[in-house]
């Protein structure tokens, strides 16, 4: 793929360079060596910036993934090529033979810009930085590099394939800058342990950073640190989406669910409330797989139906919500659209959600998700012979 890409490239901008420029010709060219960890459009972005950045000016782009243009005697042309795991970016700079050094710095300021995101850091502006785009150790973290306190610029490395992932780390999708480069981004799904490019951008310190599992690695929890970064906004990643943190299907994890007030009865792959009475109201009760930290977690589906007496609004008859987690006096709840149809309704619910409902000292959802002690669904209403049924509970 690089020598194919950079023929292209090539081939493209060498004709035009000729009629432009005195012959003979150079063309001094560069190819990413494995796919940068970004879309084809932020590819195009950077392409454009960095052309602008070094003087560049005439700047088109052609078919959405070749760009141009020409300062002075120099043309140049960079690809983008959309591959699986990122997009190959190729570099090709035509001038007069006379001026290959030239053509050499530039070329190289301008991969520089599209390897960083912007162009600071590169040969133009007299500044260096270290190891960005060469592979790294996965022990290694930003504060081997000295990059504390170098916020909002972007770094790229290269992950080596390992097979065990080594290196400390705190946090989730926001990491302290003593973490392990490559075990964050296996964390945060961006590269397997075959390793792989990712790009990361330093950010400030935060007084917390929230423990969570993902993709088989556990982040620690920490408290206040001085320096963080995360991984650039839009980045691809190579692993698919988490998979749900449990989910009600036959036969295990459904026989876990229980209901806190008159029975219940498993009917296949959903559970059934059974009210006991007038006069109070029951909830379906998640079992221990549902509880702990769910802070790396961003949505609760479900599906649910009830019938039968009558519908109590969620702070009636001893109720305190339709859905509620709580970390021991902290709660979250959240109220879902009445419906007492007989008829089976999935309810979406996002935990950054403005409706989500706080109390007991909780300032923010994640004082609740970070440590969750209790959840549970609202199943009976309070009033006559109500009935409610719930089936696949995914949290993810």
């Amino acid at each position: 793929m690089k020598k194919f890409t950079f023929f292209i490239a090539a081939t493209l901008f060498f004709s035009t360079a000729q009629q432009d420029a005195q012959c003979p010709v150079e063309m001094p060219g560069w190819a990413s060596q494995t796919p940068l960890p970004i879309s084809q459009n932020q590819c195009m972005s950077r392409a454009k910036s960095s052309l602008e950045s070094n003087g560049f000016t005439g700047i088109i782009s052609q078919d959405g993934w070749i760009i141009s243009g020409y300062k002075g005697n120099l043309k140049a042309g960079i690809s983008c090529i959309s591959v699986t795991g990122g997009t190959m970016a190729n570099v090709s700079v035509a001038t007069p033979k006379a001026e290959g050094t030239l053509a050499t710095s530039i070329r190289d300021n301008i991969m520089w810009c599209i390897l960083n995101g912007n162009c600071e850091g590169s040969k133009s502006n007299n500044t260096t930085t270290t190891n960005t785009g060469k592979t790294i150790k996965w022990g290694e973290t930003p504060m081997t590099h000295k990059l504390r306190g170098q916020i909002g610029k972007i770094f790229c490395f290269t992950c080596e394939s390992t097979k065990i992932a080594g290196g400390s780390l705190w946090g989730t999708d926001e990491y302290t800058d003593d973490s392990s480069i490559c075990s964050a981004a296996l964390h945060a799904g961006k590269i397997t342990t075959s390793g792989g490019s990712v790009c990361i951008q330093i950010t400030a310190g935060r007084n917390s950073y929230t423990r969570s599992t993902r993709n088989g690695i556990t982040s620690g929890g920490y408290g206040k640190w001085p320096g963080s970064f995360i991984f650039e906004e839009g980045s691809p990643s190579v692993l698919p989406p988490d998979e749900p943190f449990i989910q009600l299907e036959p036969p295990n994890s459904i026989n876990e669910w229980k209901v806190d007030f008159g029975d219940f009865k498993i009917n296949g792959a959903q559970i059934d409330a059974i009210p006991a009475g007038d006069g109070k109201t029951s909830y379906y009760i998640a079992p221990n797989s549902y509880k702990g930290n769910l802070a790396g977690f961003r949505t609760l589906t479900f599906d649910k139906k009830s019938w039968g007496g009558y519908y109590g609004d969620p702070d009636s008859y001893g109720a305190i919500g339709d859905v509620v987690l709580q970390n021991g006096s902290k709660t979250a709840r959240f109220d879902i659209p009445k419906d007492h149809s007989q008829t089976w309704k999935t309810y979406v619910i996002n935990f950054n959600d403005p409706s989500w409902k706080l109390s007991g000292g909780a300032r923010t959802i994640n004082d609740v998700l970070s440590n969750v002690t209790s959840f549970k669904i609202r199943a009976e209403y309070g009033v006559g012979t109500d009935f409610s049924s719930l089936r696949n509970v995914i949290i993810k």
